[in-house]
């Protein structure tokens, strides 16, 4: 039976290499999106949309929000940057 569900938001538990992960991490996205922006563009959104979550008041759900502020200068982008997204996130 499950008693408990541990989040390592602090990174205490398990202690991974943050910089290694985000530095992997963004070598392996930029590649699907290279032919829509280039790689320090989408590096500045992806940050910037990031960032932007810690705003959301929670009257739409995290991707919603997300997706909004990276297409923020992508008019009629969306629907294929987040499919990009999922993309990634369900094969990578």
């Amino acid at each position: 039976m499950l008693r408990a569900i541990l989040f390592d938001l602090d990174n205490t538990l398990i202690l991974f290499d943050e910089a290694r992960f985000s530095r992997e991490y963004f070598r392996r996205i930029k590649t699907l999106f290279a032919d829509l922006m280039p790689a320090d563009t989408f590096r500045k959104r992806l940050i910037t949309a990031t960032h932007a979550l810690l705003q959301n008041n929670g009257e739409m759900t995290n991707a919603e929000y997300f997706i909004r502020a990276f297409n923020e200068q992508s008019a009629n982008r969306r629907d294929k940057l987040w499919r990009r997204f999922l993309h990634f996130y369900e094969t990578v």
